[in-house]
């Protein structure tokens, strides 16, 4: 039997589109099954990375409350600082993306709240502890306050 060239395009066209439908399931069931992603202590983590990489709008979206106030401080002291002396600013940011982000209490959920206890270590050593709460809003997990512990 000769195979043609015809044959062998359109097998190498459905292997590539049945290699792109299983990425795409893969991805997408990913997707589906957020619990785990959406947990509250996910989201405290996520919230300091988007923070670290000055994702101020992203971090907004998954705060309310004194959780939007963490924020804008937080983003407010980064723009005044890199207006000031831009060097230091972007020294600092490097430390905080090598920041290690611990979880040291997994939130109990009660009544639609849950407080995460967790670390912030630097790469120098320093290490400070805080505790998030976060509020379930519409079946996500959002931060409301964050206070030093």
């Amino acid at each position: 039997m000769k195979i043609g060239r015809k044959t062998i395009i359109t097998a190498a066209s459905v292997a590539v589109v049945a290699a792109a439908v299983i990425v795409l399931s893969v991805t997408l069931a990913g997707k589906t099954g957020r619990k785990e992603a959406d947990a509250p202590e996910n989201m405290v983590i996520e919230l300091h990375r988007m923070l670290f990489d000055r994702k101020w709008e992203d971090a907004e979206k998954i705060c309310r409350d004194k959780g939007l106030e963490y924020v804008r401080d937080f983003r407010e002291h980064v723009e005044r600082s890199a207006a000031s002396d831009s060097s230091v600013t972007a020294a600092a940011m490097r430390i905080l993306k090598n920041t290690e982000i611990r979880i040291t209490d997994e939130g109990k959920e009660r009544n639609g709240t849950c407080i995460v206890g967790y670390e912030l270590s630097g790469p120098d050593g320093t290490v400070r502890k805080r505790s998030a709460e976060l509020v379930l809003d519409e079946g996500i997990w959002k931060i409301g306050k964050i206070r030093e512990r």
